[in-house]
């Protein structure tokens, strides 16, 4: 709002008093984010988001450029402007159009957050934080590849992680990687185990995924089934740069999460988590918590109890 009663100051066309420029660029700065958010969630969570990556930014950036065209004109109409023509305003909404979608494709495409941590300089020097993995695994990966073809089960693999994109957003995870057929999800660990939001993100997962199996039957035959670990702890952060530069996890918690993962590989259960997590964690009532046992997890020299969460 503040840039935006700046903004309409000084683009305000002859006619317009300095206080209407004032206030419509403010009102204008208040509703254009909104709708361009609201334009955000609509899109990134719908099945826009399969199709090829430059016709989608064109179709994200049309769609904002509606919103903004839209919030122009709501705030116009308090103060009787009628319909906005002033070249100077259109500039504006060009240059706004122009940057949300930049910015919000780019913040998508490298994970969320990623892109505000590197141009602030966040992580250029290594720091310690506590956060909370989730990796989640395909079952069966290598017999589904060879019935589908690597092809089919490339495309079967990206229907599944598009598929379960939206939970991830809603329970305010970001995916830090895609490795083959594995997904790695994280969050800071206050915001993770708050409402025992990890485990609730993670057993919506699974919830989704079984809704979704007559849809992956009829395109591909075949249902998906993943198997999910979960747990948190410290960590070192920092960049990597060089010819690719991102964002890099590297300590004990992550490892661990990688070695319940394959624990949880080998069991018929859907969410695995350490007990270590589960003593930060508040459940709902309706989850069931079962032990299964204690293991001598690699590169440990405690054992780690595990459960498993349905």
């Amino acid at each position: 709002m503040a840039i935006g009663s700046i903004a309409g100051l000084l683009v305000r066309g002859p006619n317009v008093a300095p206080w209407q420029g004032l206030l419509f660029g403010a009102l204008a700065g208040l509703l254009i984010p909104a709708l361009i958010i609201l334009v955000r969630g609509l899109v990134w969570h719908s099945r826009l988001v399969e199709l090829r990556f430059g016709l989608f930014t064109l179709i994200n950036m049309m769609l904002n450029a509606l919103a903004i065209v839209v919030g122009f004109q709501l705030a116009a109409l308090p103060f009787g402007l009628g319909w906005v023509t002033n070249p100077r305003v259109l500039l504006v909404g060009v240059l706004i159009t122009m940057g949300f979608t930049i910015w919000f494709t780019l913040d998508r495409f490298l994970g969320a957050g990623v892109l505000s941590s590197l141009l602030t300089g966040r992580y250029h020097h290594p720091r310690y934080e506590d956060r909370i993995f989730l990796f989640a695994d395909l079952a069966d990966s290598t017999s589904l590849a060879q019935s589908l073809g690597d092809l089919s089960y490339h495309s079967f693999l990206n229907a599944v992680f598009t598929a379960i994109g939206p939970t991830i957003d809603r329970y305010e995870g970001a995916v830090h990687r895609y490795i083959g057929d594995e997904m790695i999800v994280t969050w800071p660990y206050a915001v993770g185990v708050d409402d025992a939001t990890c485990v609730l993100c993670a057993l919506e997962i699974l919830d989704v995924l079984e809704e979704s199996e007559p849809r992956f039957s009829d395109e591909f035959g075949q249902s998906p089934r993943l198997r999910i670990a979960l747990h948190g702890g410290e960590v070192v952060a920092g960049e990597i740069s060089g010819q690719k530069r991102e964002i890099v996890y590297s300590g004990d918690a992550i490892n661990t999460t990688a070695r319940i993962q394959g624990i949880a590989s080998s069991t018929d259960h859907g969410l695995v988590i350490s007990s270590e997590l589960m003593s930060d964690l508040d459940l709902p009532l309706d989850v069931t918590v079962e032990s299964l046992g204690e293991f001598q997890l690699k590169g440990r020299n405690e054992v780690s109890e595990l459960l498993a969460l349905s």
